[in-house]
């Protein structure tokens, strides 16, 4: 059982494997909570979330103002309170980039969204194969 870990492969599909199981935990926690994380001043901000969609990236911009300043982290999590379960764009991926005007000003939200079977998916198809694939027979060096 010692010699099944010993190529480079093997180790590396463990690691993916334990990623595929802590994104499997998020994706379910995502079902019901909805976790964010953000740095960037009130107009000029980043922020990630998982919750619902999957996982999203965001970034607004103030197409008025030039805020460079108030630079602040946050990390939000809490109840969805809203109800919106259903696929969006080509099977949950989505990319928005619009241009929002309200009493605050001009904004544009850019936004792009990956949703969490497809990041699971992957890193477990990943390892099984890292895992189950055969290693090559190593060559001698003269």
């Amino acid at each position: 059982m010692g010699d099944f870990f010993k190529p480079w492969r093997r180790k590396v599909g463990m690691v993916t494997l334990v990623m595929a199981c802590c994104l499997m935990g998020a994706w379910m926690r995502g079902r019901i909570y909805s976790d964010r994380i953000g740095f960037g001043s009130r107009i000029n901000g980043h922020e990630w979330e998982s919750g619902p969609r999957g996982l999203s990236w965001s970034r607004d911009i103030d197409l008025v103002k030039d805020d460079t300043c108030d630079n602040s982290w946050y990390v939000q999590t809490g109840q969805h309170l809203w109800s919106d379960s259903r696929l969006r764009g080509f099977i949950g991926f989505e990319a928005t980039d619009e241009v929002h005007d309200n009493k605050a000003g001009t904004y544009r939200k850019v936004e792009w969204i990956i949703p969490h079977w497809f990041v699971v998916w992957t890193t477990t198809l990943l390892s099984a194969y890292l895992l189950l694939s055969k290693p090559r027979p190593g060559t001698e060096s003269a």
